[in-house]
């Protein structure tokens, strides 16, 4: 997993959100409501739906059927993010699904759960429920290599 977690407010533009995930090199993030709390994901998937004009969530037999494992980082680099062509805040292309899993889980169990719940991303949260960081399929793929 990753301990250092970007995040960013719902109420921020997604062109700007787009932007951070670029220079930070990743492909999620959770959302912060104005308090803090986490209320979503924003992920390379909630983007590429938006520009393909799919809408800001896949059905739910579409995450089921591995909707999201065909998608590749390189899409952030795409001319249209890079220009700011997408419009409005974060919490209009977010997804609402918020995964979470504990220190304690093993790489299987995890993996597992992302499956079950068409995510790329979880949040990992210690024995008191505090966030320690978030696990991603690009992780796991690191785990299985080696």
């Amino acid at each position: 997993m990753t301990r250092r977690i970007e995040m960013v407010a719902a109420s921020i533009a997604v062109s700007y959100a787009a932007r951070i995930m670029i220079d930070q090199s990743i492909t999620g993030m959770p959302v912060t409501n104005d308090d803090g709390g986490i209320i979503g994901m924003l992920c390379a998937a909630d983007l590429l739906r938006a520009v393909s004009g799919m809408g800001s969530m896949p059905p739910p037999e579409a995450a089921r059927g591995g909707y999201y494992t065909d998608l590749r980082p390189s899409v952030l680099y795409a001319p249209d993010f890079i220009r700011g062509k997408l419009q409005g805040t974060v919490r209009e292309y977010m997804s609402s699904v918020v995964v979470t899993l504990s220190t304690d889980d093993t790489v299987q169990g995890a993996a597992s759960t992302m499956m079950e719940n068409g995510v790329t991303h979880a949040l990992v949260l210690d024995k008191n429920d505090n966030l320690a960081g978030i696990l991603t399929a690009e992780d796991i793929m690191r785990h299985v290599a080696g």
